[in-house]
């Protein structure tokens, strides 16, 4: 089997201006939509299951990782996608879930959880051992991290070679500030992941490797998560400055193998997300990509209606304005229908940007001011669901932030 992401590093790495979106969804439609999308695209699609979706107990989905896969498996199946285009993931595999437990207890979870993983065929696994346990300083600090990453990459090795694939595992490392799912304090400005913090944390990944017998793993260490200083919530967006990464983006120079890989990239605009003579993110032809959110966490007016301060207003796009979801909804909607994509409400479902794997560059809060962006009501105020993001609000001043909601971790 061709190893579709491995290429995909190669050729950004060689030069070319390429990426992948992952989309991180359980949801039955949604995963439809994504794949025909990739079948559309002639590209192979990546799907990956978060450590609170999907774990060997169930994960809130009640799904263990090879039913997930064969959820994926049996839509592709379905649908005449081939599975060699498919490439699934684990996303924050490490104590996450277990965080309230013993520092043991909780690894000792989160072995098993990169065995079942590994077991039922997932080809990228991202190692995240940065939450704290009970007992563990706060935060836990790179050091304790790398190690206990280290003890769940020994763990995912020697399943891998048990399963007869000992080449075909790709590993992410690292996590993003604040930690996966999004802080809890005000969303107003946030701060990238500093050059020097990049590289401590590679360092400190080496060697821990290297302890535990793993010297010639690095090469497939694909992708360090960074943040890039953008986040959202249900009201706003923090948008994107690719100059304030100049410092980050030499990180990667001397490591020939790896790229970065950011998280809650969702709503950012076409344009941030090109730099000078390069292509949009997230695509291959450098068109722009939508992912999709199942409607359990679509807005609802009335949360809308209580969470909007005084000052704040919703701006719609221009009469006849089509946006770069408009496609992909049309889609959707003819999925959701059972018919074709010609004529379809507005689905249940809530269009989002790519949460890309390649490449995200992030903004600075010393040189400029982070857009907010809000969603518009929708038209029908019966509708329970809000549409997509569309025109940017900037954060007036004396204009207090709106405080962001707790949001699950990813």
């Amino acid at each position: 089997m061709v190893n579709q992401l491995w290429n995909t590093v190669r050729r950004h790495k060689a030069g070319e201006t390429v990426g992948i979106y992952s989309v991180c969804s359980a949801h039955p439609t949604v995963l439809e939509a994504a794949i025909r999308q990739a079948d559309a695209d002639g590209t192979y699609v990546l799907i990956e299951a978060t450590s609170n979706q999907v774990d060997q107990f169930g994960g809130y989905t009640g799904m263990r990782p090879a039913d997930f896969r064969d959820l994926v498996y049996s839509i592709a199946d379905r649908v005449g996608f081939d599975r060699d285009r498919l490439v699934l993931g684990g996303d924050h595999l490490g104590p996450n879930r277990w965080q309230k437990l013993s520092a043991e207890d909780a690894m000792a979870n989160a072995e098993a959880l990169v065995i079942a993983y590994v077991e039922a065929g997932y080809t990228k696994i991202h190692l995240d051992c940065s939450m704290s346990c009970a007992g563990d300083p706060v935060p836990v600090g790179d050091d304790l991290a790398a190690v206990r990453s280290a003890r769940l990459l020994r763990v995912a090795e020697d399943t891998a070679t048990r399963a007869g694939l000992p080449s075909d595992i790709l590993y992410v490392i690292g996590t993003e500030v604040p930690v996966p799912g999004g802080a809890h304090e005000t969303l107003g400005t946030l701060t990238a992941t500093s050059a020097g913090a990049a590289r401590a944390t590679l360092d400190r990944h080496r060697d821990a490797f290297e302890k535990v017998g793993l010297t010639d793993i690095w090469p497939r260490i694909i992708a360090l998560v960074v943040q890039p200083a953008v986040e959202f919530d249900h009201l706003q967006v923090i948008d994107y400055h690719r100059e304030g990464t100049v410092q980050l983006r030499t990180v990667l120079q001397d490591e020939p193998g790896l790229v970065f890989e950011a998280h809650s990239t969702d709503y950012q605009e076409t344009n941030r997300l090109a730099g000078t003579r390069r292509r949009p993110l997230g695509d291959p032809q450098g068109r722009t990509r939508t992912d999709v959110r199942d409607e359990g966490r679509a807005l609802r007016p009335r949360e809308d209606r209580r969470r909007t301060r005084p000052g704040r207003r919703s701006l719609r796009p221009r009469r006849g304005h089509r946006t770069a979801h408009a496609r992909p909804s049309r889609l959707l909607g003819g999925l959701l229908r059972g018919h074709g994509p010609a004529a379809a409400p507005c689905p249940p479902v809530q269009l989002q940007r790519p949460a890309a794997l390649l490449l995200a560059r992030p903004g600075d809060r010393g040189r400029r001011e982070p857009s907010l962006r809000q969603p518009r009501r929708p038209a029908d105020p019966a509708s329970p669901h809000q549409p997509v993001p569309s025109r940017a609000i900037r954060q007036g001043a004396g204009r207090e932030p709106v405080s962001r909601t707790a949001r699950a971790r990813r």
